[in-house]
C-alpha cells in the first residue's frame, strides 16, 4: 500500500474471486472513498510482486497517482513498478 500524501494506491494480486471479494468488502467500507481501479487484467501466470507481503509505502511524490491515472492502460503497471522503486518502505 503506497501513500503519496493524498492518496492510497495498492497493487493487489490473487485469483478473481478473491479480489472480487476485497472490493466488495473496500467499497462497503465506509472508510474508504472514490475507489477507483486502475487496472483489471488476469495475471500473465507470473506474479509481479510474488516476494511481497503487506506493506506500506510512504511516498513524498505527489505525481504518483496522477502519473498512475494518465499512463497508457498497458503501461500503469509498468509505471507503478519504476515509480514505486524510488519510495521509502516502512
Amino acid at each position: 500500500m503506497l501513500f503519496d500524501g493524498e492518496h492510497f494506491i495498492q497493487y493487489i494480486e490473487g485469483s478473481t474471486a478473491a479480489i472480487r471479494q476485497l472490493m466488495d468488502n473496500i467499497r462497503r467500507d465506509a472508510r474508504h472513498e472514490q475507489v477507483q481501479v486502475l487496472v483489471d487484467e488476469p495475471l500473465q501466470q507470473i506474479r509481479r510482486f510474488a516476494d511481497w507481503r503487506m506493506g506500506y509505502v510512504d511516498c513524498e511524490d505527489t505525481d504518483f497517482h496522477t502519473r498512475l491515472q494518465q499512463a497508457a492502460a498497458g503501461q500503469i503497471l509498468q509505471q507503478f513498478e519504476q515509480d514505486i522503486r524510488h519510495c521509502k518502505l516502512l
